[in-house]
């Protein structure tokens, strides 16, 4: 039996909630230390910041519904729950479903936001593509279980004879291929940080972080295969106790995939501010007049140093210029060229 697993007895409730709740607890360390990084490095917060904090609100309102619905008998044998109350628990089941899968795909959305940030061309609109389908895909699984029955109250309420569903089975296989998708876009977002890697040239220590990001990435896909496992879980008649394991699956999912996204921000950062620093240290372009020869000169240190004129050239510049005679023979001038740039020459006399 997996460590995630319910245990074999009458009331999962407890072990529900200690599970759910250590693994928000946890996903809150790693997002908070990620905000902190970037506001202590004065970088600020983008789209996949606020992404990924909405997501871990929506399990966090979820783990919240599902604690109520512990205390009115989830995780409990259905028999050992009244009628009425067992419908208000159903109720709560299919609202914090609404949560916890809108915080999936947030989750999933905010990593492949980050991957959006380092990629160009096919790539990025491989990436902009799974996000999209993420999205579709378990949004509908969010909303559908409301639309499955009408009047919609027969949906969580098994004593309303009146009205029509749809067959419980294309539910299901629905549900089931949502949880199976997302586990397979999920390596498909674990691999595309190789292809960006391969491109530069990481030390010892950077790869080790990388390696670390992306095997909790693959832990977010097994994760959902699980929960994709977890599913038929749904259509047994003691859902309320049975549920529980794919609640559990639910919330691991979506907190794997914020430990996830949050490490390689971090590592980002510091390689954005060192990228910063040295641009900051790098010698600037003083001389005005060295841009009309070429790039060369560019970001490069032009050399200052003291000339002197022999006064026959000086004194034949001034001749033309009707300056005067000039300096006396033997003499020589000298004066400062602030700037001498590449390829400079001194005009003809």
């Amino acid at each position: 039996m997996s460590a995630l697993d319910t245990p074999s007895t009458t009331d999962a409730g407890p072990f529900v909630l200690g599970v759910g709740w250590s693994l928000v607890a946890l996903s809150a360390i790693f997002l908070v230390a990620r905000f902190y990084v970037k506001i202590t490095k004065h970088r600020g917060l983008w789209w996949d910041d606020h992404v990924l904090a909405a997501s871990w609100t929506m399990i966090f309102v979820g783990v919240a519904i599902l604690t109520y619905a512990v205390r009115l008998g989830f995780g409990q044998h259905i028999t050992e729950i009244p009628t009425n109350t067992a419908v208000n628990v159903q109720f709560l089941v299919y609202l914090g479903a609404v949560f916890s899968l809108l915080g999936v795909a947030w989750s999933k959305t905010s990593f492949a936001l980050t991957l959006v940030r380092i990629t160009e061309g096919p790539l990025r609109t491989a990436i902009w593509v799974v996000i999209t389908s993420i999205n579709m895909a378990l949004v509908a699984n969010a909303i559908l279980p409301f639309l499955r029955c009408s009047p919609v109250e027969k949906n969580w309420d098994l004593l309303i004879l009146e009205g029509e569903c749809w067959d419980a089975d294309l539910l299901l296989g629905f549900t089931m291929f949502a949880a199976a998708f997302s586990g397979a876009m999920d390596i498909l977002l674990v691999l595309v940080p190789w292809f960006v890697i391969a491109k530069t040239q990481m030390n010892s220590k950077d790869k080790l972080g990388v390696a670390i990001c992306m095997s909790l990435g693959l832990m977010a896909g097994v994760t959902a295969f699980i929960r994709a496992s977890k599913v038929p879980s749904l259509a047994a008649p003691d859902s309320t106790f049975h549920d529980g394991q794919l609640t559990v699956w639910t919330i691991a999912e979506i907190t794997t995939t914020i430990i996830a996204a949050s490490i390689p921000p971090r590592r980002q950062q510091e390689e954005q501010q060192q990228q910063e620093q040295e641009e900051q240290q790098a010698p600037k372009e003083f001389c005005p007049e060295a841009a009309e020869y070429g790039s060369e000169s560019e970001g490069k240190i032009v050399q200052v140093q003291t000339i002197t004129v022999d006064y026959d050239v000086q004194t034949l510049r001034q001749s033309r210029m009707g300056l005067g005679t000039g300096p006396k023979a033997g003499q020589t001038v000298g004066f400062d060229v602030d700037a001498v740039p590449p390829k400079a020459k001194l005009p003809e006399p």
